[in-house]
This record gives structure tokens, C-alpha cells and sequence, in this order.
């Protein structure tokens, strides 16, 4: 039969957690948000919060692939699944909390979007959400009483999207690459409509004419190639 027995160190010992990671050359399951800033990828592991620069080789461009082509505000993170190992390379830059550690991604597996580490959906992202337009143009947006807001959604699956633009229901793809972010095979509804034609020509026109956006605090801005602003809209609560 067992007995419980307490055990007692002959001395004091004093564990403190080490804030960096031991490098580790096997390939591993990771899960983590990934972000990237210009031409550096990077990537926090979800249960130390440790940062870590994303090495530019192996199935780092399938990585930044899946990342570059699902929608997401300028220098979102995104929650990935991947396999990787940890590697000391004294010429990375000392971007990240490993000091000269780097992530080599072996295996891509997954992109989980407007997720965060603990499986939360985030409130606000740029797909699935109901985009009301506030500015065209540089000028607020007016209606009449009973008149329906204009707005567009972007669905996640298939780049497809759809919407309201004053008087009409429009449709088509879109793409977003980046900062690039286009409008195609728009088409729509021709109903004919005794309010709301001039508002939808201008909203309709500045989504053929945009090419890039802005996503900050609940707003999208929708840009031409010079980065003027054609038209702000509000995620809707």
C-alpha cells in the first residue's frame, strides 16, 4: 500500500520564469497572431505572449500568402496555426521579445480570421460586417426619413460582396492583397427610384475608383490610387 509522505528541500530554492525561449531545432505545433509591418512578418505564441520575427524561408510564403489575401485592417493580427522551430540567427534584427531568436515556419496549416487567442470573435472586422456609408466625397451623407441607408457587406467566402447604394442592390468580388483593395464585377438591380439616384452614382463611383483602404476604430475608408479619401463608412452595431 502507498503512503503519502511530505517530502521537505534542504534548501530554499527560488524558481523565476525565464522571460525568453530556449531556441528548439524540431518542428512543433504553434498557435499564434501573426502580423506583418512592410516586409517583416511576425508572430506572438498564444500561451507565453513571447513576439517573435518570422523567418523568410520554407512555408513562410504560404504564411504570408494566407495572410495578404484575407481581409484585415492595416497591420491586423491574425490567429494561424502552424508548425515551426526556434532558431538563434544573430542577423535578424532584434525586432522581437526572443532577443536574436527566429520562427522558421515548416508547415502552414490554418488562418482563423477576427478570432484572438482565446477563440473570441472580435466585434469588428472587415468581413461580415454591415459597412453603413457616413462621407462621400468629403461630405456627410443625408437622408430622408424613410429613406434606407446605403451600405455594403464583405463576405468572407468567395471575396463576394453585396449591398444597398441609395436606390439599388448592387453585387460582385472584390480582392485585397495588402493595402491593395479593389471592387470587381460590380453589378446591380435597375430599379427606378425617386430618391436617392444622385447618392447612389457617387457611392457606386467611388467603389469602382477605389484601390486601397484605412480600417481604424470602426471606419473604413475606401482610397483612390493617390490615397484621397472617396468615401468613409461606420460598422454598424
Amino acid at each position: 500500500m502507498w503512503r503519502e509522505k511530505k517530502m521537505t528541500a534542504k534548501q530554499n530554492i527560488d524558481l523565476q520564469r525565464n522571460p525568453t525561449l530556449d531556441p528548439f531545432p524540431d518542428s512543433v505545433r504553434m498557435r499564434g497572431m501573426y502580423s506583418a509591418h512592410g516586409d517583416k512578418g511576425f508572430f506572438t505564441e498564444c500561451t507565453t505572449g513571447i513576439r517573435f520575427p518570422v523567418a523568410t524561408e520554407k512555408a513562410y510564403r504560404e504564411l504570408a500568402n494566407a495572410y495578404n489575401t484575407t481581409p484585415h485592417g492595416q497591420k491586423e493580427s491574425l490567429l494561424v496555426l502552424l508548425e515551426g522551430s526556434l532558431q538563434l540567427d544573430p542577423t535578424m534584427d532584434d525586432d522581437g521579445d526572443n532577443g536574436t531568436g527566429k520562427l522558421v515556419v515548416t508547415r502552414f496549416l490554418n488562418i482563423f480570421p477576427g478570432q484572438d487567442c482565446r477563440g473570441d470573435h472580435r466585434r469588428m472586422s472587415l468581413y461580415n460586417t454591415t459597412w453603413k456609408l457616413m462621407e462621400i466625397d468629403g461630405k456627410p451623407v443625408t437622408l430622408a426619413d424613410d429613406q434606407e441607408e446605403p451600405y455594403v457587406i464583405l463576405d468572407i467566402k468567395g471575396n463576394r460582396m453585396h449591398g444597398f447604394s441609395g436606390c439599388n442592390r448592387f453585387f460582385g468580388t472584390y480582392l485585397i492583397k495588402g493595402e491593395i483593395f479593389v471592387f470587381n464585377k460590380m453589378a446591380a438591380t435597375r430599379m427606378a427610384c425617386m430618391k436617392g439616384l444622385s447618392l447612389e452614382d457617387a457611392f457606386l463611383d467611388a467603389m469602382r475608383k477605389t484601390e486601397s483602404y484605412r480600417l481604424q476604430d470602426g471606419i473604413l475608408e475606401l482610397r483612390d490610387r493617390n490615397e484621397r479619401i472617396l468615401a468613409r463608412l461606420k460598422a454598424a452595431k
